[in-house]
């Protein structure tokens, strides 16, 4: 009884590691797989577009085979149907209409089947695979690598002006693979009503050997695109769902490069995009853009209205190469959207540029939510070399909102790295933001930003322009929290309000908080064709007639004044006045004078800097922070602070900010000073302990967990939407500045 005992459990342990295998093979190779369903299997062998009895099946009859869910028999020739969930293979024979070599050197026959009418729509579940014909290889190389794929079946519309392949409602669980598809002034595919159908391991709107263009659409301004997702209208199509566009797998991603009017347009719920090139050939270097067409404007992916759409996701085999477009990603009046790990105007390995036209990632109009990058390395996309900005969000109407930019690469953009425009509750976390043309980032008539932990050096603008924007974080109390903002073109932080002539308003910024930063090396330079700027941090005023600054007040250093009663751009809020500095180990014992009026509690935060040298107006930078007080205002003060273990002051200079404490906002603070002029402090001796924390007291820091406030009342924010729209929405850029490049 104890050996059938221990045979039985060893059977059932045999049966369960077998079951085990299995599915982990079948998992990991299911790409590798024929889609072959159990119902029946189409060949088509005929390169003819007809519907008769001439003993060949052609792909018009075998998709009409397939709807009709019966044996086709006289009328349809050889197609033979089965009952639903059918697969549509290929066996092609004679003359080839083209050749490949293909990545063994062998040379293949490809078979050309010319589209003379719309092909009927696909009603049921069907596989089409075009991987089956004879001589085709499956890509094998991992993305973002060159394709190296053999694809040996091309539909081609001779540029008739309807559609390729139409999968609607009853199509659901469909499939279509290893197909070239080309010249049709229609959608390449287009997907309406059905769930969960895949586009896997195709070409679309180049030539057979990927390296050249073969356009999807037409060349105006109402063009088709490669694909389309949902029904078009104003809103969200719930009837098309889960829609796949390429996989982690090699032999899935797709190449859809060279159309007119896009690679996608996407209105539905929960597509993925994972291993495509959009705007490169096979090999990842051949600029085939899309929407280059005279007059066309969307995006590579034009994403209008939709849910739920992932867009790479860090995870092997799923980076998507968009670049040489038009634009890049653009999404409308959509939520809920995840990009991550992609390559957005570079070739395949990163390194080189192949810019979009326009901005790398434009978000608009009432979309929210949005997720671009993520918190570790595999997630950050890289964003470069793109001829306008590196990323967008801006709408003249319905606010952008809940956006989180996260741990990317955001360089050698021709405009600003990052601009925001009328965009709320932003993140931006951890990003390298560097050598652009323009600014680092550019925030305009937004509200409630924290940027944090951020490289933003070596931009050619400002490293961080703020207009008319209120209740940011700039960094915060926490050591990880700090931005490195240095050696950029114009200055470190500009912020500014803006007066518009056009319509006589003056729109505010307040309540915008630069905490804990290193801020340094930053150059005086040109800001929209005006020299001069060049300071850690700088207060200004902005004139602007017809889009265009006219002027730039208070550049440079904003004198205090007494009782801190004058206003502008963060409430010109005094600095402190220091005096002497002491260091005596780890003890900087300062002297100074606060007369600042922004804190509806009348404490302040004076945070303390080192730097190596003054700026050329005598005031500081913030190259390294060295701890903070509370305070109220008063003069012939002293404070104290404990230094960072090592801490040397010999041959620095000490410069200061103000910082006004207000509960009332989500981090707990409100406006921030210019930096202080500075003083050379006095070193007894260098420090050599290690505190537990750098502030010498307790403040009131509220929720820094949250970030900034909105403040701006609704009807200052509708006087703006309506400003806009009558000065800008004519401009798809639609800033209130016209970048100046040189």
């Amino acid at each position: 009884m104890t050996k059938k005992v221990e045979g039985r459990k060893a059977w059932k342990a045999a049966t369960f590691a077998m079951l085990i295998v299995g599915t982990v093979f079948g998992l990991q190779n299911i790409s590798m797989l024929p889609f072959v369903h159990a119902d029946a299997i189409i060949t088509v062998n005929s390169t003819a577009d007809d519907q008769d009895d001439d003993g060949e099946c052609t792909l018009r009859e075998a998709i009409t085979a397939s709807n009709t869910d019966t044996a086709s028999g006289a009328t349809l020739g050889e197609c033979i149907a089965g009952d639903g969930n059918d697969t549509i293979t290929f066996n092609i024979t004679g003359a080839a209409d083209y050749t490949l070599t293909d990545r063994n050197g062998a040379t293949k026959d490809g078979y050309t089947i010319q589209i003379l009418s719309l092909l009927p729509i696909v009603t049921e579940t069907l596989t089409i695979d075009g991987y089956s014909q004879p001589g085709s290889l499956t890509n094998t190389a991992v993305a973002p690598n060159p394709l190296n794929g053999t694809l040996l079946v091309d539909l081609y519309g001779n540029d008739n002006a309807f559609g390729a392949l139409r999968f609607y409602a009853g199509s659901s669980n469909s499939t279509v693979r290893g197909i070239v598809i080309g010249g049709f002034q229609g959608n390449g595919i287009d997907i309406q009503g059905a769930d969960n159908v895949a586009v896997y391991g195709n070409y679309l709107g180049t030539s057979p050997n990927g390296l050249a263009a073969n356009p999807l659409g037409s060349d105006d301004v109402g063009s088709s695109v490669a694909i389309n997702i949902g029904v078009v209208a104003p809103a969200t199509d719930t009837t098309t769902n889960g829609t796949k566009i390429g996989s982690h797998y090699s032999s899935d991603r797709n190449l859809i490069s060279g159309n007119y009017g896009g690679a996608v347009g996407l209105l539905a719920v929960d597509t993925e995009f994972f291993g495509n090139y959009m705007g490169l050939g096979a090999d990842g270097l051949t600029v085939l853009g899309n929407s280059l067409g005279t007059g066309v404007t969307t995006g590579v992916i034009t994403i209008d209205y939709a849910d739920g759409v992932i867009i790479g996701d860090g995870l092997p085999g799923g980076t998507n190469v968009f670049s040489g477009n038009n634009r890049g990603i653009q999404p409308d009046y959509s939520n809920n959207l995840s990009i991550k790990g992609n390559l957005i105007g570079t070739d395949y390995t990163g390194l080189l540029p192949r810019p979009n036209l326009r901005n790398g990632i434009s978000i608009g109009l009432g979309t929210h939510n949005v997720q671009i990058g993520g918190s570790s390395i595999a997630e950050r996309n890289i964003i470069a070399y793109n001829d306008v900005n590196g990323i967008e969000t801006w709408s003249s109407a319905a606010a952008v909102n809940d956006i989180t930019i996260e741990n990317n690469d955001i360089h050698d953009n021709e405009g600003d790295g990052i601009e925001f425009g009328n965009s709320n509750n932003i993140t931006v976390l951890n990003n390298d933001i560097h050598d652009n043309q323009g600014q680092g980032l550019n925030v305009v008539f937004s509200d409630v930003v924290a940027i944090q932990s951020n490289d933003i050096v070596d931009n050619t603008g400002v490293g961080i322009l703020i207009s008319s924007a209120n209740g940011l974080l700039v960094g915060g109390t926490l050591a990880a929290d700090k931005n490195v903002i240095a050696r950029n073109g114009a200055g470190g932080i500009a912020d500014s309000t803006v007066f518009i002539t056009d319509y006589g308003i003056e729109f505010a910024t307040v309540n915008n908080s630069f905490l804990g930063n290193e801020i340094y090396d930053n150059n005086s330079g040109v800001l929209y064709g005006f020299s001069g700027f060049g300071l850690g941090i700088d207060l200004l005023h902005t004139i602007l007639t017809a889009n265009v600054p006219q002027s730039f007040l208070n550049s440079g250093p904003t004198p205090n004044d007494a009782s801190d009663a004058d206003t502008g751009a963060n409430g010109y809020i005094n600095f402190p006045v220091l005096s002497t500095a002491t260091q005596n180990g780890s003890s900087l014992s300062v002297a100074l004078d606060l007369d600042a009026a922004d804190s509806p509690s009348n404490e302040y935060r004076v945070e303390f800097f080192a730097n190596d040298t003054a700026d050329s107006s005598g005031h500081g930078e913030g190259q390294t922070f060295l701890g903070a007080t509370t305070l109220s205002p008063g003069s012939g003060q002293t404070a104290t602070i404990t230094l960072p273990s090592g801490t040397d002051l010999t041959g620095k200079v000490l410069s200061a900010t103000t910082t006004a404490i207000d509960a009332s906002t989500n981090s707990g603070f409100g406006s921030t000073s210019e930096f202080s002029a500075v003083v050379t402090p006095q070193v007894l001796s260098a420090s050599t302990t290690t505190p537990t924390q750098n502030t010498a007291t307790t403040q009131n820091q509220a929720n820094l967990g949250q970030t900034g406030q909105k403040v701006r009342t609704t009807a200052l924010l509708t006087v703006f939407v309506l400003s806009s729209l009558a000065a800008a929405i004519v401009a798809r850029r639609k800033y209130v500045y016209t970048l100046n490049r040189g």
